[in-house]
C-alpha cells in the first residue's frame, strides 16, 4: 500500500504545515509506507515525501480525481487527517474501493439532509485498488455545469454518484473509525484510526501535532 494526497498553492498555502504534520502521523503509525504528494506543475513539494506526480490544470477538484486513478493500492488521504493506527489490513478485504460512512462527522441537523442523500461519504480518506473507478468519476465530474464544478465538494458528489450507480465493489467502512471528526477538542477519540480535521478543526489538529512531539527533522 501506497499513501497518496493531493496538494498545490493553488488550494491552500497552509495547507503545507498541515500536510507536514499529516505525513509525520503516517510515518509514525505505519513505518515503511511510502508517501506521495500529487499536485499541479508548479506548486512546491513538501519535505520528506517518498516522491511526487504532477499534472497539468488549474481546478483542484478535477486535478485530484486524475491523480486518484493511479494504478496498485492506494490510500488517499486529505492533508487535515491525523492518522493513529495501521491501516494496511484494510487491503486484506475485497473492494474496488474502500471509504468510509459520515458516521463519524455527521451533525445532528444534517441526519436526513438534502446534503446527506447526496453525499453519504466524505473524501477525507479512501482505499483504492481501481483507477477506472476514478475514471468513470471524472467523466460525472466533466458533465457537471461550472458552478457546480466551482464547489467545494464537487469532487465529492462525483465520487458519490459514482458509487451510486452500482458499477464498482464498494465497500463501506465505519466513519467512527476510519473518518472520525471530534466535535469537542477534549474528545476522547483514542478509539478512531483517523481522525478528520475538517473545517475550523483545524487548529486542534495542529494542537496534537505539537502535543504528540513530532520530529520535524
Amino acid at each position: 500500500m501506497r499513501v497518496g494526497f493531493y496538494l498545490s498553492e493553488i488550494k491552500s498555502a497552509t495547507g503545507y504545515v498541515l500536510a507536514d504534520a499529516m505525513v509525520h502521523s503516517v510515518k509514525k503509525a505505519m513505518p515503511g509506507v511510502e508517501v506521495f504528494q500529487f499536485s499541479n506543475e508548479t506548486s512546491g513539494i513538501l519535505h520528506g515525501v517518498s516522491g511526487y506526480f504532477r499534472k497539468e490544470g488549474k481546478n483542484t477538484k478535477r486535478l485530484r480525481l486524475e491523480h486518484y486513478a493511479a494504478a496498485g493500492d492506494w490510500m488517499f488521504i486529505d492533508t487535515d487527517c491525523w492518522v493513529q493506527g495501521d491501516l494496511r489490513g484494510v487491503f486484506d478485504q475485497e473492494f474496488d474501493i474502500a471509504i468510509a460512512n459520515r458516521d463519524g462527522s455527521l451533525l445532528e441537523q444534517e441526519i436526513g439532509s438534502e446534503f446527506m442523500s447526496r453525499m453519504p461519504h466524505n473524501l477525507g480518506v479512501v482505499f483504492s485498488r481501481c483507477p477506472e473507478f476514478w475514471e468513470f468519476a471524472l467523466k460525472v465530474w466533466d458533465a457537471y455545469d461550472d458552478p457546480t464544478k466551482d464547489a467545494i465538494w464537487s469532487d465529492q458528489l462525483a465520487v458519490c454518484e459514482t458509487i451510486k450507480t452500482g458499477k464498482f465493489n464498494v465497500r463501506v467502512l465505519d466513519g467512527k473509525e476510519f473518518n472520525l471528526s471530534p466535535m469537542k477538542r477534549e474528545q476522547f477519540v483514542d478509539g478512531a484510526k483517523v481522525l478528520h480535521y475538517k473545517g475550523a478543526r483545524k487548529v486542534w489538529m495542529l494542537e496534537r501535532a505539537r502535543a504528540c512531539l513530532i520530529n520535524y527533522d
